[in-house]
């Protein structure tokens, strides 16, 4: 992997220019009415940029930690970061481009392209059972993170979706001319009717410009090469909407992988990929019942877990070992979180207590809680892989993350926690937690409860797991080699 000092910056927050006049930026309100993303994305479908929907192009930008739930305040500090977050955006484009004058890289025709958004460690668990099966297949990976994949097979090439030519940058100017008078229009519209800020609709414009622009380097370079068909880990990440568009509009089917939580759906839809690759009836069920066709979803199960076994993992200690598993929510909503599981753990003897923050999480974002609670070790992903994890606890603990999925597979019991004041949906935990004496835990003191009952009677843990079992039957229906086969069956049916 390759790690660049931009990554995490230039493509979490894309970027509008500064606002000049200060009696501007001081009389802009921060309107939240009616913040709407898919009608933000049906106004701006109804613009097409070389056949592409603007509104598609845009679907990661509200999706954004700036833009979820409502556009920031106006002020001079935010609009001088997105400036200066535009230059780092420009000037990468630039230097990647300029590196690439001095390579010749021959790229395959017929390829199989796989564009990915998240962390490339759980980018790897996500596509490997599947690229294993690849090995007569040309494979392309497109970065859309900033980081690159190393150690590639004979059958494998590496792009960089950043990488532009001049004759490409022309092309693109003639193009996005023809589209500027509608864009301001929608933008006008935007202001009016949703009370968008100008700052707001300065870093949508900029953020819109980085999409054609990718989007012309992929029609270039998708009608070259021909590929059989496009898979990607979130058809909506930043980048990732740019190839899976650019392929719809050329006529290749596009997959995409359903990489964590569907519940609440906020982040899937409206699915732009040809097919969404489901794990079960549940989750093709809640997606016939948003609109799309059930030919759209077909069901694969999820490669990365193994059958589960019918009784769970023991382990010869004598500490009781438990992790708590983070989320990328709101930030206060995680303190309160992890606080209820540290302060559970310290007032038992004999456990052995960790948290493994969410891929899209920052150990640094735990740094102050930590001081308080240093019988914690907080774990990245980098750190600690989710089967080694799994290998080595007795209990997991979640808010609403499919890693307890995982750790059913595996053979962990799961535990799933809730706060009064936290807001985030339980999500796919409430369907533990609406089994029939599944335990309800809401507070420290409950937890503590639980965890000083499992001491004392270990036989806890498996009957929780028996419950476990009952839910990861009816959410997953394929595991491993045989969701490899499944997913196989699609394509080749689909070609």
């Amino acid at each position: 992997m390759m790690p660049n000092i931009l990554q995490d910056k230039i493509l979490q927050l894309t970027v509008a220019g500064p606002v000049f006049k200060l009696k501007q930026i001081l009389t802009l309100e921060n309107t939240e009415q009616d913040w709407d993303i898919t009608k933000f994305e049906e106004e701006l479908n109804k613009i097409s940029f070389m056949g592409i929907p603007l509104g598609g192009l845009s679907s990661s930008f509200f999706l954004q930690s700036l833009y979820r739930d409502s556009q920031p305040s106006a002020s001079l500090k935010i609009s001088l970061k997105h400036f200066i977050l535009h230059i780092r955006n420009i000037m990468y484009v630039f230097f990647i481009s300029m590196s690439e004058l001095f390579k010749k890289a021959v790229l395959p025709d017929n390829p199989v392209v796989i564009a990915y958004s998240n962390r490339l460690d759980r980018v790897l668990e996500i596509f490997e059972p599947l690229v294993s099966q690849l090995k007569n297949e040309n494979i392309i990976y497109i970065n859309t993170r900033i980081e690159k994949v190393e150690s590639l097979n004979n059958n494998e090439k590496f792009i960089d979706i950043y990488s532009t030519t001049f004759k490409q940058y022309l092309k693109w100017r003639k193009e996005y001319e023809l589209i500027e008078k509608e864009l301001a229009f929608a933008k006008e519209t935007l202001k009016k009717e949703y009370g968008f800020n100008d700052i707001t609709l300065r870093a949508l414009n900029r953020y819109l410009k980085f999409q054609t622009l990718h989007c012309v380097v992929l029609s270039e370079l998708f009608s070259k090469i021909k590929p059989k068909y496009i898979l990607t880990d979130f058809d909506r990440g930043r980048n990732n909407n740019c190839v899976v568009l650019t392929g719809n509009k050329l006529a290749i089917p596009t997959y995409s992988f359903i990489h964590g939580s569907t519940e609440p759906p906020t982040s899937f839809i409206p699915v732009l990929a040809n097919t969404l690759l489901c794990w079960g009836n549940m989750q093709q069920k809640q997606f016939i019942s948003l609109g799309m066709h059930p030919e759209q979803l077909p069901i694969v199960g999820n490669a990365r877990i193994p059958a589960p076994q019918p009784f769970i993992k023991k382990h010869e200690n004598t500490t009781l070992r438990i992790c708590f598993a983070g989320n990328n929510i709101d930030m206060n909503e995680r303190h309160i979180l992890f606080s209820m599981f540290a302060n559970a753990v310290d007032r038992i003897k004999n456990i052995d207590g960790m948290m493994k923050i969410h891929p899209a999480e920052q150990k640094a974002e735990y740094q102050k809680v930590s001081e308080f609670y240093p019988h914690i070790k907080i774990l990245e992903s980098k750190e600690l892989s989710n089967k080694t994890l799994f290998e080595n606890i007795d209990l997991l603990l979640v808010h609403n993350s499919t890693i307890m999925i995982e750790a059913i597979g595996y053979g962990v019991p799961v535990l799933i926690i809730n706060h009064p004041e936290v807001t985030f949906p339980i999500g796919i935990g409430q369907h533990l937690l609406d089994i029939p004496g599944y335990p309800q835990i809401n507070t420290s003191e409950e937890l503590e409860q639980f965890i000083l009952a499992v001491q004392k009677d270990d036989h806890l843990l498996d009957d929780l797991f028996d419950k476990c079992l009952i839910f990861i039957h009816n959410y997953c229906k394929y595991y491993g080699d045989e969701s490899v086969q499944q997913q196989m069956k699609v394509f080749e049916n689909r070609a």
